[in-house]
């Protein structure tokens, strides 16, 4: 039976990459403008915020479906064995 374990794990990876984009996004903008080039906070400062969320949103989005043409692929292995077992090969077709 193929392992439902490993579709949920690809699932949290791209989840996971995605949310570690957004942190390393704004700990090196928060790093760079507040503490190394010592700026006061501004209003304008959070359209650079949005756009690290909007990034991350991006990477989910691109990441996520990655891993269907996989999903699939073993879905169909998987019922082409299970089908080849439970009949003689001569009545396999697909």
């Amino acid at each position: 039976m193929v392992d439902q374990q490993y579709f949920v794990d690809a699932d949290d990876s791209g989840v996971i990459v995605a949310v570690l984009t957004v942190l390393i996004l704004i700990l090196r903008f928060s790093v760079e403008t507040f503490a190394i080039e010592d700026k006061p906070w501004r209003i304008f400062y959070l359209q650079k915020y949005v756009k690290f969320f909007i990034i991350g949103v991006t990477v989910l989005v691109v990441a996520v479906p990655e891993g269907l043409p996989l999903a699939v692929t073993l879905a169909l292995a998987y019922s082409v064995r299970v089908r080849f077992i439970m009949h003689s090969p001569a009545q396999l077709t697909l």
